[in-house]
């Protein structure tokens, strides 16, 4: 690491500690100082920070089997077999049936679902009402998550919030050192004892709740199925073999930390971006009367709902929730002048790069406005921006670790904000200013409170 720019002060290594719910701006502030490559301070460790969307590109797709998931040791502790801690063979045949079921769930219900939970929660809301969009945008996602996960029955309503609260209680919990030395990293979670206890007792409850769901699906014939995710990984019949129970158990959790964390941070942002702009929000309310009562048609209405889509992908470049992919390297590594050690860890920050005024004119500033007009060039037979690299904008990862729950959080962010604005005019109060604060996912360090008046 000798003549890599970057800090190595013991104050720059203060500095990291002391702000590490601001983790996100302090690499930003680095890229801003050193460059595209930036050696990260950071105790017993090897960190580097590439910010450049080529090499980016190179450590997360084309040449990823150089590299894996940093902090794995950790993440096996608390999923042993979920995608997100798993390499190789095991990894790729798991997700190939994760990812043929999600197919399966989308054409057949993920609208219909996601339809159903935004109208149960929206019609909660009454004119002059102060609300919090985090909780309101959460209570969406784990609505739709809990009904593509498990079968519903009469007795096993589709959403358990402690499941939900688990989910997020495990985020907050495991924050942002998973890097450290092993001696160090329960450390990590000390900083947040109370809800580390509270998240293990939860993990305990969310296991044994599992199991009886998997007990239930596999009591049912394929016929009897319902139309849940659950049921067709416990049959098989349609994704190649049935997943064994360990497998089913932690690939739950993991994809209820992204259909319901992940998705519900992302589309909070969203709201409160939009509110006190009334020219954003008139734009969405016109596209979302346009959406239709069937939710068949709904992939038909989103084609053509650009404006929806524009926020959504303004939000993502803003407030990234995975804010952060860290790889590390199999073998001796090259990039530009520098060989880096095997063993060196590498950042490809979305928070830092998807800020970056050589691709994004204004980064600081929400503008949908950008993405609309790159898509009203694109169909006028130009080019969106022939500037920008592939991996300037990268919210939902990259190579064979691509989010598989992209389609569905398309879903239910263009119907919630439809569906949210054409009936609602929302009003920041003023005295809230939410931060993004970095733990695992990033949150929001306050409630979003607006005050609603009715369209």
């Amino acid at each position: 690491m000798r003549g890599v720019p970057g800090p190595r002060s013991v104050a720059a290594h203060w500095d990291l500690y002391r702000r590490r719910y601001r983790y996100g701006e302090v690499l930003h502030e680095l890229w801003t100082r050193y460059g595209d490559v930036v050696r990260v301070p950071f105790p017993g460790r090897d960190i580097v920070l590439l910010a450049h969307p080529d090499g980016i590109h190179a450590v997360l797709a084309s040449k990823a089997h150089y590299f894996r998931i940093f902090g794995q040791d950790m993440l096996r502790r608390i999923t042993p077999w979920g995608l997100v801690a798993t390499e190789g063979q095991v990894h790729d045949e798991n997700r190939a049936r994760m990812m043929l079921a999600m197919r399966k769930i989308l054409a057949r219900c993920v609208p219909e679902m996601a339809a159903r939970a935004c109208r149960h929660r929206l019609a909660m809301l009454q004119d002059g009402d102060t609300i919090d969009v985090g909780s309101l945008a959460r209570d969406v996602t784990l609505g739709v998550a809990m009904a593509i996960l498990y079968p519903a029955t009469d007795d096993t309503p589709p959403t358990r919030p402690d499941e939900g609260e688990f989910a997020a209680r495990l985020s907050r919990s495991s924050a942002w050192l998973l890097g450290l030395p092993l001696p160090l990293q329960w450390g990590a979670f000390a900083i947040d004892t109370r809800g580390t206890l509270r998240a293990l007792g939860f993990q305990r409850k969310f296991r044994r709740q599992v199991g009886e769901a998997i007990q239930r699906a596999r009591s049912r014939t394929v016929a009897e199925a319902p139309g849940d995710m659950l049921s067709l990984l416990v049959h098989g019949s349609e994704t190649g073999g049935p997943m064994p129970e360990e497998f089913l158990a932690d690939n739950i959790l993991n994809l209820l930390l992204a259909a319901y964390e992940t998705s519900g941070n992302a589309l909070a942002w969203a709201i409160w971006e939009a509110s006190g702009r009334p020219a954003i929000q008139a734009r969405i309310a016109e596209e979302g009367g346009t959406m239709p009562d069937d939710p068949g048609a709904h992939e038909s209405w989103m084609n053509d709902a650009h404006w929806i889509d524009a926020t959504l992908r303004e939000t993502l470049r803003l407030y990234p929730s995975v804010w952060t992919l860290c790889r590390q390297a199999l073998a001796d590594y090259r990039v530009g002048e520098w060989l880096f050690p095997r063993g060196t860890v590498f950042m490809a920050s979305q928070w830092v790069t998807q800020r970056d005024p050589r691709w994004f004119a204004n980064p600081f500033r929400f503008a949908p406005e950008r993405w609309e007009e790159e898509r009203a060039a694109l169909a006028a037979g130009g080019s969106s921006n022939p500037k920008r690299p592939q991996f300037a904008s990268f919210p939902f990862g990259a190579g064979n670790r691509f989010c598989i729950g992209k389609a569905t959080f398309e879903f239910e962010g263009s119907m919630l904000l439809a569906a949210f604005f054409r009936d609602w005019i929302a009003e920041p109060v003023a005295e809230c200013r939410p931060r993004p604060r970095f733990y695992a996912t990033m949150r929001p360090d306050s409630p979003m409170m607006v005050r609603l008046r009715r369209r």
